[in-house]
């Protein structure tokens, strides 16, 4: 009777389970120190402005509330489970979101309100960032430098006579797909279809003349400026926000930079070799 017992299944079955639940109770025993968590008034607020922050304005019902408070605690529960459990150890994603709140951490507590004296210097040495340049008008005439054997001076030459003598800038030079004349643009609108240089070039050519050629990728232009609007000079008056944002990155990243400077003297570093061991082959005599 007894040996027929001990082969039944469904004993096994039993025993097995009694093993697991016996193990579960051991594993599954409190692992952390402080069993107690307290949802402060200041939390629950804080999660019932969350809630409201997502719904438009509206404030949680008691059930809803209550339901947020349970998320909470089941978060701290298994958050505080991970900790005794040593999981935040090793773990690229936790390392990367614990440096990510501590680098926002230090930046808010550098963060500094600039006088108006340490805008003024920061302008001044920073002048041409924040001046508004002016607009300008102007309309140009491509050459194909493949469609022409002789020199682009030569063919530039001819085409300032033929400009002179009356014709038209769209009856001289090769077809394009560039703009023939811009009016009243940004110099960043130019820039993006010329590129930098030929800019440059039309910030400094005397009004109503052609000049040219004028190199771009696309080939060689002349170039005739028709309306130049003066650059509009930065000041605390007319500028302050602009600067205020570049002065508060400048002096994050230098006090940050200090930061790290002084953080860097409290920590001792030790980079372990990396060449690989030197194995030194024996022969059949151990010799």
């Amino acid at each position: 009777m007894m040996r027929r017992l001990l082969r039944e299944p469904l004993l096994h079955f039993a025993l097995l389970g009694g093993a697991l639940f016996v193990a579960y109770g051991v594993l599954a025993a409190p692992t952390v120190d402080n069993a107690e968590i307290i949802v402060t008034a200041d939390r629950v607020a804080s999660l019932s402005a969350q809630f409201s922050g997502m719904r438009g304005g509206r404030q949680p019902t008691d059930d809803e509330r209550r339901g947020l408070i349970d998320t909470y605690v089941r978060e701290e529960m298994l958050y505080r489970e991970g900790l005794a459990l040593g999981l935040d150890r090793d773990d690229p994603v936790v390392r990367a979101r614990v440096r990510q709140k501590a680098d926002i951490l230090s930046a808010d507590a550098l963060a500094a309100e600039p006088t108006d004296a340490e805008l003024q210097a920061y302008l001044e040495a920073n002048q041409q960032q924040f001046d508004i340049p002016g607009r300008i008008s102007f309309e140009q005439v491509y050459f194909d430098p493949a469609k022409h054997a002789e020199s682009l001076d030569a063919v530039n030459a001819r085409a300032r006579a033929a400009l002179a003598d009356g014709r038209g800038a769209d009856l001289v030079g090769d077809r394009t797909m560039l703009p023939q004349r811009m009016t009243e643009v940004m110099p960043s609108e130019i820039q993006a279809r010329f590129g930098d240089a030929f800019e440059r070039q039309l910030t400094q050519v005397e009004l109503n003349r052609w000049h040219g050629p004028i190199a771009t990728p696309y080939g060689a232009h002349l170039v005739r400026v028709t309306w130049r609007e003066p650059t509009t000079r930065a000041t605390l008056a007319n500028a302050r926000n602009a600067i205020v944002r570049e002065w508060t990155r400048a002096h994050s990243a230098k006090m940050k930079e200090q930061y790290y400077r002084d953080l860097a003297g409290r920590y001792t570093v030790r980079i372990e070799s990396t060449r690989p061991a030197v194995h030194v082959a024996v022969n059949e005599t151990g010799r």
